[in-house]
């Protein structure tokens, strides 16, 4: 249950990335807005225990993730 509740905020948080560069990632397009520039690790505690977020990192934008845990993630 843990694994699936961090594989499903993890791909919450790389969709978020992928709508504010307007691509996914490594796809090149004359309408991308940012780049990416790796990730950082976070942990979070959920009712399905505690689990490890990959975030990604934009060079240009921040993510302010609205959906999720926008202020936990800042920690």
């Amino acid at each position: 249950m843990r694994q699936s509740v961090e594989d499903t905020l993890n791909a919450l948080l790389n969709a978020e990335a992928d709508a504010i560069c307007n691509a996914s990632r490594y796809q090149r397009t004359p309408d991308r807005l940012d780049t990416r520039a790796g990730s950082y690790h976070r942990k979070l505690l959920t009712k399905a225990g505690e689990v490890e977020l990959k975030v990604p990192r934009l060079r240009n934008c921040r993510i302010a993730n609205k959906n999720t845990m926008s202020k936990q993630l800042e920690r």
